[in-house]
Parts: C-alpha cells; structure tokens; sequence
C-alpha cells in the first residue's frame, strides 16, 4: 500500500503525468475531438505509444494502493492503541506485585539499631539476690570455721558450734546485704543487632493478601481483553461509515454524470429555442447541489478516518486506503445458547469484580484471628549497657488484637456490601447483554425488511426514470421531468445505504453483545 506517491514525469518531452491525478476514471484523457485533431496531424502514433505506456506503467503503481481490511486495522489498533499499552504496562505492574506478595511468606532480616536515653537509671534488682548471697555467705563462713577448727584439733567442728557459726554468719550477712535496689549513674545507651521475623500463622492474611494480588492481576487482564473488545467495535463502526461513504460518493459522482447529460440536452433545447432558459436552471441548480454532497462525503470520510487513526494511536494524519463499498452483510441469527453472556469481555470484568470483593471480605474477617511469629535477634554491639545481654535470642511471638474501636467489624460490613453491589452489577450486566442482543436481533430482522422494500422502490425508480428519459427524447416530457426524477432516485439510494449502514452496525452490534466480535471479519471478507 502506498500511503505517498511521489510526482515524477511518466514520459519526458511527450507528456507529464501527475500521479496525485492519476484515479479510477481514465488514466489518460483523451476526447474524441482532440482525437480527430491528432489523426489529422498525424500524431496518432505518438498518441497510442502514450497511452499503452501510461497503462503498463500505472497499473503495478496501483497495485501498491491497496484497500485497508477491518482485520488490518485490527491489527494496527492493536500495536499502537495508547490505551492498550497502558493495559499492558497494568498487567505488568500487577504481575510484580504479585511477585512480591508471595515474597511476603519469606523471613524478613532487618539490621536495627538506637541510641537510647532513659528516664530514670537503670536500677540492678539485688533483692531477688538476696537469698542466694546470704546462703553463700553463711555458708562459705561455716566451711572455714570447720577447716580451721580440724587444722588445730584434728576433729570437725562439733554440731553446737557448728549452729551458733551459721547463725551468727547468717544474720551477718542480712545485716550488712543492701536494704535498696542499686542504681546505675548511666542513663543513655547505643544498641545495635540484627532481628529476624518469621510469620508462622497469620489468620490467612497473607495467603488473602495474595489472593488480592492474583485477582488484580486477573482484573488488569480482563479489562485489556475488554478495552481491545470495545476498540476493535468502534473501530468496525467508523470502519463502516466509511464503506458507506464510499458508496454514497460513488452513487452521488453516477447522479451528477446523469444531470450533466441531462443538462446538456437541456442546453441544447434551449439553443433551439425549444424550452425556456429557466428549465436549464432548474437542472443546474440540481448539478451544483450533487456537487455539493459530493464534496460535503468526501470531506465526512476524511473526517472518520481521523477518527480512525485517533482511535488506533496512529498519527491523525496517516493515510489510510479504504475504497471498498458497503453492502448488506450476509449474516444469519443465531441460535442463542445458553448463557451466551460469558463470553462478553465485560461478563469477565464484573466477575473478576465479584471475585476480588469476595478476597476483601474474607482478608477483612481475618483481622480477628491471632498473628504467630519466630523471632530471631543477634546483638553484635551494646555500648555502656551494665548488664551482658547473649548475643542470641530466639523466641515466638504471639499478637492478638484486644480492642480496635470496631475498626474491624467495620471493614468486614463495608467489604460485605461491596460484594453485594457486586453480584448487583454482575446480575445487572448480564440482563443488559441479553436485552442488547435481543434489540439486536429485532433490528436486523427489521431493517433487513427496509432494505427489501427500498430496493423495491429503487428498481421502479430507475425504470421511471428511464421512461421519462425516452420521453424527453421525444420530446414529451422536459429535463425537469427528468431532474426530478433523478433526485428522487438519487434520494432513495441515500436512504438505501443509510438503512444498509444501520443494518450492518445492529449485526456489529449484535455480535458484540453476543461475544462474537471478530467474526465480523470473516463475515466482511
């Protein structure tokens, strides 16, 4: 497909040919009468060799222009389509989140460490020492009066002696043992180590949490598949717009080559003073006004394929090829099967909705259950700390929430409600596709009608209008006979492919609804 052609000259000092002007009509024009004039300079030769190598070498430029197919545009919309690609970038983005949810099952190693300044000196508790120091006392006290006896007697120490030692040892030893707890003069100290956490039982949070992230991932998934639905729809619809401008162009250009005869006949009657000047102008006013239609659909085509291009991402101003016409498609109703709706993208939205509410509400219900952790901490640095702390602490961690203000509960309600409106929705979404294929499918039936009748009434169009055409040139009806005619023609081909247009937009229509979108390529091709 050539987008844009390049003037060059086709045959140098004989003739230039323009390739911008170059269309369907004639590749090279030539009238009868320059004709004649040529034969009689004796330049038909030249004439002939201008023409066929005009033919051979417009043709393979032409095969170049092809026509842009629906499916192509598919195509493109689907490479370029901003919205699309930030579906794309979604779907990524959910697919790392998800990554990192089940990440959250791992140990987390954190590196902590503080300066700490405490209100009030730490104070050592000596009294929980009391016992054991006074015990130790006595009787350490005892086992030297007892040596020191058998050093100078040989003997042990008699049982009597032995209890008034004790004794007075012990009451010693509470005497002089603190009465108060000591206090440290530090009040500020810097800690460092190493923690690690463990989750053992979360109450299902985590395992929610990911399947939060799994159905988010699902939900960016089914939105792509639903936005391309949706665009490649649109695009069907602009796509055939055009088609039906094309038809509209071409049927107009067949009405304008019929009131230009007729406007010539008509100047001819009225050079012989057969008719008034006025019914020339009545056929004039005619020719200017399918002139008019005819410039105001081109401009409305290039307009939809603005659209077009908008739509599919591409530059506003790329050239896209479509010169195909419109025509009713040949499409049969389909026995609907049961629960056709599923196949609809937006089906699979509103689901994947319901389901992500479901996660929420049970992740909000988990808030109840208790958390379960293995602790682990390595103390590698304690600076003016009086007390030795083991550089290894392990332990398990038990959290139960007691009170939240209803926090909770709340959540619970809201999530719970949620998941109501979102089977609503789903319920909701399913009775409108039903009911939009079943509009559909009455439409089509419909307009199928229409365009038999208008078809009807074109055939009898064209017969009158060549009736009257026969009896003009008999000189029994006038060229407004037949300017009126025409339009009323050119009126009903305008009504035929608008009700063609609305008949193939209710089968774009009811294949969309009905899940089937891309089969309209198919049906198209």
């Amino acid at each position: 497909m050539a987008n844009n052609l390049k003037k060059t000259r086709l045959i140098p000092m004989i003739l230039m040919v323009d390739r911008y002007l170059i269309d369907d009509i004639a590749i090279v024009s030539i009238g009868i009468g320059s004709l004649k004039s040529l034969i009689s300079n004796n330049l038909l030769f030249k004439t002939i060799i201008v023409a066929l190598y005009a033919i051979l070498y417009i043709l393979p430029l032409k095969g170049y222009a092809q026509d842009v197919t629906l499916e192509q545009l598919f195509k493109m919309a689907n490479d370029n389509s901003l919205t699309l690609e930030r579906g794309r970038m979604s779907i990524s983005f959910k697919e790392q989140m998800l990554k990192a949810q089940n990440a959250a099952f791992y140990p987390k190693v954190d590196f902590l460490s503080g300066y700490y300044y405490l209100s009030d000196p730490l104070e050592i508790n000596v009294q929980t020492l009391k016992p054991g120091v006074v015990n130790g006392v006595t009787d350490l006290n005892l086992q030297i009066a007892n040596d020191f006896y058998s050093d100078i007697t040989g003997n042990p120490l008699p049982e009597p002696l032995a209890n008034k030692v004790r004794d007075f040892s012990q009451s010693l030893a509470e005497k002089l043992y603190p009465k108060e707890n000591l206090r440290l003069s530090d009040q500020s100290y810097f800690l460092a180590n190493a923690a690690v956490i463990m989750p053992l039982y979360m109450g299902g949070k985590l395992q929610r949490l990911k399947d939060v992230a799994k159905t988010e991932l699902e939900s960016s998934k089914t939105g792509l598949e639903s936005s391309q639905y949706t665009l490649n729809y649109l695009i069907t619809l602009h796509y055939l717009r055009v088609l039906s401008l094309n038809s509209q162009i071409q049927s107009s250009k067949k009405i304008k080559v019929s009131l230009e005869k007729n406007l010539n006949y008509a100047e001819s009657l009225v050079k012989n003073e057969i008719l008034p000047p006025y019914q020339k102008g009545w056929v004039s006013v005619a020719l200017l006004d399918a002139e008019s239609r005819i410039s105001n659909f081109e401009l409305s085509k290039k307009n939809t394929i603005v659209e077009l291009n908008e739509l599919m991402g591409l530059p506003l101003d790329t050239l896209l090829v479509v010169n195909d016409t419109i025509r009713k498609l040949p499409f049969m109703i389909k026995n609907e099967s049961e629960n056709f709706w599923e196949r609809h993208p937006a089906y699979h939205v509103v689901e994947t909705a319901v389901s992500l509410a479901e996660i929420n509400n049970k992740a909000n219900k988990s808030g109840f259950l208790p958390d379960l952790f293995a602790t682990g901490n390595y103390q590698f640095l304690q600076k003016n700390l009086p007390v030795v702390i083991p550089n290894w602490i392990v332990g398990i961690n038990l959290k139960l929430q007691i009170f939240d203000g209803g926090e909770t509960r709340k959540r619970v309600n809201a999530s719970k409600l949620v998941l109501e409106e979102s089977i609503l929705v789903k319920n909701k979404t399913q009775e409108i596709i039903k009911s939009k294929v079943l509009i559909a499918r009455n439409t089509i039936e419909k307009l199928s009608n229409d365009i038999n009748s208008i078809q009807r009434a074109i055939k009898q169009s064209q017969e009158t209008t060549r009736s009257i055409i026969k009896r003009m040139e008999n000189q029994l009806a006038s060229p407004k006979d037949v300017t009126e005619s025409v339009i009323i023609q050119d009126s009903l081909f305008k009504i035929y492919y608008a009700a063609v247009l609305a008949y193939d937009i209710a089968v774009a229509d009811y294949l969309f609804n009905y899940g089937e979108m891309n089969e309209i390529t198919k049906i198209l091709n």
